[in-house]
């Protein structure tokens, strides 16, 4: 990648931590339209069209960045947008490849639980519940949805 690509990117990538999704959009997009195979560029676009709800096309480049480098990261984010959109079986596989890399991130963890409860399946979302109460007990929110699950047992 030239320098000057380089540099959008490293912009893009600013942006969206300062919450200027439209703008990091727009410098992503011209990333991937320069070079395709960048899974940073599809990565960064894929969450700035979360921010913009946005799912359908933040799947398409989120699955793009996943062909092209798995990362936790990835994982989690495709996991995460293909649960929202109601593919729960791909959302959990990705969420598990996702666990598998970082077994104890606890926004990994949380996402697990969520499409875990979504697809009915309640001893698989307890059992992620205790996984990261073992590792934090402090954790609120999985103290908060051990307790939804548990109710709905």
């Amino acid at each position: 990648m030239d320098a000057k690509l380089e540099k959008k990117l490293a912009k893009a990538k600013k942006e969206v931590v300062c919450g200027q999704h439209k703008v990091a959009e727009e410098g992503f997009r011209e990333v991937v339209a320069a070079d395709p195979q960048n899974a940073d560029a599809h990565l960064g676009l894929g969450f700035s069209l979360i921010e913009k709800g946005a799912l359908d096309e933040a799947c398409g480049h989120l699955r793009t960045a996943y062909a092209l480098r798995l990362d936790e990261n990835t994982a989690y984010a495709l996991g995460h947008v293909c649960t929202h959109l109601g593919k729960l079986d791909d959302g959990e596989k990705f969420l598990t490849q996702a666990m598998e890399i970082a077994p104890y991130r606890s926004d990994i963890l949380l996402a697990a639980i969520f499409a875990y409860e979504q697809g009915h399946k309640l001893d698989e979302a307890e059992a992620t519940a205790q996984r990261l109460l073992d590792h934090n007990p402090n954790n609120f929110s999985a103290r908060h949805l051990m307790a939804r699950i548990l109710r709905r047992q």
